[in-house]
């Protein structure tokens, strides 16, 4: 008992710096949601925000109306070879609308796209609680239009501009 609470601690430490890796936490991971099983699956996942208040130092202060909502639908498909192994893709589709009082405009397209794969390395379970502990990794392709950004490539530091890889436990 003595090695595998030793090695789960040791386990933790060495993912800690590699769930840093935040592109992960945007991606939808249907491979979690939908609890194993093997085969095909595909599907899409919203999220919608509203950005309207503005604050100073944490309190509200008066605008000219400003706003930005914002809406990414993630369009994927992956599948799960096992309950412990599985590969998605995932597309976002964006649609932003901003402005103020007095101008309004709108922006949409597709973002970067990414391809994940997903580890079970532990799973315990009992009726009342549930312990899963997932590693993932993956890779985005720079898919969406930068174009907003206005960063030009000789701004980026080397290795930046092309593909990402990302790295994760959870």
């Amino acid at each position: 008992m003595k090695t595998n609470l030793f090695t789960f601690a040791i386990l933790a430490a060495v993912s800690t710096p590699l769930a840093l890796a935040c592109d992960l936490c945007s991606i939808y991971s249907a491979q979690e949601a939908q609890g194993g099983g093997q085969g095909f699956y595909g599907g899409a996942a919203e999220q919608f925000t509203h950005f309207g208040t503005l604050q100073d130092d944490g309190q509200k202060v008066p605008g000219n109306g400003e706003y930005i909502d914002s809406s990414v639908t993630q369009i994927f498909a992956g599948y799960n070879f096992s309950q412990r192994f599985g590969v998605q893709f995932n597309l976002p589709v964006i649609y932003r609308s901003f402005g103020s009082a007095t101008l309004h405009a709108s922006e949409s397209g597709i973002g970067d796209a990414s391809l994940t794969g997903s580890f079970l390395i532990i799973k315990k379970s009992a009726p009342d609680w549930m312990f899963n502990w997932t590693a993932l990794g993956g890779i985005k392709f720079p898919t969406g239009d930068s174009g907003r950004l206005d960063t030009p490539d000789s701004a980026l530091p080397d290795g930046i501009g092309g593909h990402d890889l990302a790295l994760g436990s959870g």
